[in-house]
């Protein structure tokens, strides 16, 4: 919250560059640029004025969201003092008026921009649709078994606290290896990880069950002495090093904690089922006039990715 706060305190500043840029570029000469016309019906309580036009709570809220990357909806508009809520309107209002001057210069009728626009709105259709999809295909029958089902196999199993580096190839996983003699692991998961997720998190999975992942590294995850690295270990995403740092008789989490986790996987699955059912029996022709060149193994080794070692090299 105090983040937040200071994020909110430090966009008067913001708002005033704004404007001065708006300047700088003549903008301001816009007709439209010299008031605030509303492009949006904003609802709820009015917490400012600018120019004369009121400046609502949702407004506010849509702005705080966006400066705070989606953290704004839980900031309680209530603990921020009049001085942020002047600096929430006036960023608001700039908002507005590059909005106005853009209608005035007619980028609204830009080809271009429409093409983008149509592209983004059929992505939200879409993207709403497969919510539906996901939705249907979550029940609270479906819930309790699928967690009954994992509750009988955890039973059974033991967590692994595993990290790990994923890389293409295994000249490369062997360098990192060597590397990690002077080198963290965490710190070369987050070099040269290409599973971005964990790689962000030092290679950390978590304490994880072996059999939710593919043979080769569940395999691999159970053999593996604690706190050591792996041999590279070839699956179908490319070649991983993983360090196993604990195992414990697996944890049963009790349903309503569980439950939220469950619920997305049944709508992931649901969806999953439906795309692959609409490419079924779908029949592809290609038809173009030219054939794309097949690559050839030397083609690969010449773009293949580059290693750490060459990496360094360029520094």
């Amino acid at each position: 919250m105090k983040n937040v706060l200071i994020t909110v305190l430090a966009l008067a500043t913001v708002s005033q560059a704004a404007i001065l840029i708006m300047n700088k570029n003549n903008l301001g000469n816009i007709s439209s640029s010299d008031a605030i016309i509303v492009q949006r019906e904003f609802e709820g309580e009015t917490l400012a004025k600018v120019d004369g036009v009121d400046i609502k709570d949702s407004e506010i809220k849509e702005r705080l969201n966006f400066i705070t990357q989606g953290r704004g909806a839980a900031v309680d508009l209530k603990a921020i003092d009049n001085k942020g809520i002047e600096a929430l309107s006036k960023e608001a209002a700039v908002q507005r008026k590059i909005l106005n001057n853009a209608y005035d210069e007619g980028i609204q009728n830009d080809a271009e921009l429409q093409d983008k626009i149509k592209g983004f709105v059929e992505n939200v259709y879409k993207e709403k649709f497969l919510e539906k999809i996901a939705k249907a295909n979550v029940t609270d029958e479906k819930i309790k078994k699928l967690y009954d089902e994992l509750v009988s196999k955890a039973k059974n199993s033991s967590q692994y606290k595993v990290r790990h580096i994923l890389v293409r190839d295994e000249k490369t996983a062997n360098i990192i290896r060597e590397e990690l003699k002077t080198l963290s692991f965490a710190d070369a998961a987050k070099k040269y990880s290409l599973d971005k997720p964990s790689a962000e998190k030092g290679g950390d999975l978590g304490y994880i069950f072996p059999e939710e992942y593919v043979v080769e590294f569940a395999g691999a995850v159970r053999k593996a002495q604690l706190n050591q690295v792996t041999s590279p270990v070839k699956t179908e995403f490319g070649f991983h090093l993983i360090k196993v740092e604990d195992s414990r008789k697996a944890e049963i989490i009790p349903f309503e904690k569980a439950k939220e986790r469950l619920e997305r996987q049944l709508g992931s699955e649901g969806v999953k089922a439906f795309i692959e059912g609409l490419s079924k029996d779908m029949k592809v022709e290609v038809v173009r006039a030219e054939t794309a060149k097949e690559a050839t193994p030397a083609d690969a080794k010449a773009s293949a990715t580059e290693t750490p070692a060459k990496t360094e090299e360029k520094k």
